[in-house]
């Protein structure tokens, strides 16, 4: 949230509550976290009544094990799923036929890998959409992630911004999301301006950056600079990487918890007092 983004897909078996999220978390699709590790994975790939896709982690790295665990989940799709995949590293264009999509995570294959998928090839055969990964193998900053994909040159601007923006919301049939739109959902972020160029402005933005985040038509964050408009909210404030912020009681009352339990946050942030 911290980052700018109201609307995240969790890919975990365990849901979390509505009533636990302070940003829009989707469920519309199967778990299944890879061919190595999720027990009984041929029957719950074949077995599911609904029609939603599977996300699982594929192609995670290279060699003959990874290759074989590919080739062992397209055999087994009997009924021809659709299938949209974590990673890809190991994917090619002829692989890339079976699969609904993929969901690329450079920062974190870098770090585990040194390597990532070949978007290159890969973005002429299925939609790539926009992945993070874990905070455990990536930067929580998640602007340099962007940052990094943008240095590929693998997709161009547009194609990267669509691939964490509308993209998503199209393929996993969420409605409503992703653009700013008459009938969408009002899900905005407005950020300091520092260039000239649009594209270069979007891809040099930092937390510390941004100035209001609206979820669902609700103020959940803004900048000091907007304390006089935002007076009314009552928010409490915070700092993030050196910048002030206010946001609702709630979200502090998390960051306090996560505080006296000694958790580091993966960002820089703190309350003020």
């Amino acid at each position: 949230m911290f980052n700018g983004i109201t609307s995240v897909i969790h890919h975990g078996s365990n849901s979390i509550r509505k009533s636990d999220q302070i940003i829009n978390v989707f469920g519309s699709y199967n778990y299944l976290h890879s061919v190595s590790l999720e027990k009984n994975w041929r029957i719950k790939l074949n077995m599911r009544s609904n029609k939603l896709p599977f996300i699982i982690h594929l192609g995670e790295g290279s060699g003959e094990t990874i290759e074989n665990e590919i080739n062992k989940l397209f055999k087994w799709n009997l009924f021809k799923r659709k299938i949209i995949a974590v990673h890809g590293i190991s994917i090619n264009a002829n692989l890339a036929d079976k699969l609904a999509a993929l969901i690329w995570c450079p920062d974190s294959n870098l770090f585990l890998y040194k390597k990532t998928a070949n978007i290159i090839e890969l973005k002429n055969k299925i939609p790539i959409l926009f992945g993070s990964d874990s905070n455990l193998t990536s930067d929580p900053n998640f602007w340099n992630h962007i940052r990094i994909a943008r240095q590929f040159n693998a997709l161009n601007d547009e194609e990267l911004i669509n691939s964490m923006t509308s993209l998503p919301g199209e393929l996993l049939n969420v409605k409503g999301i992703g653009k700013i739109k008459n009938g969408y959902q009002a899900d905005i972020v407005v950020v300091k301006k520092k260039s000239e160029n649009n594209y270069d402005a979007f891809f040099n933005v930092n937390p510390e950056d941004i100035l209001i985040i609206i979820r669902s038509g609700k103020i959940i964050l803004f900048d000091e600079s907007l304390e006089g408009e935002c007076a009314y909210l009552n928010y409490n404030k915070i700092k993030i990487r050196g910048s002030i912020k206010f946001t609702d009681k709630e979200i502090v009352a998390i960051i306090k918890k996560l505080e006296d339990h000694k958790v580091q946050l993966p960002l820089e942030i703190s309350i003020v007092d």
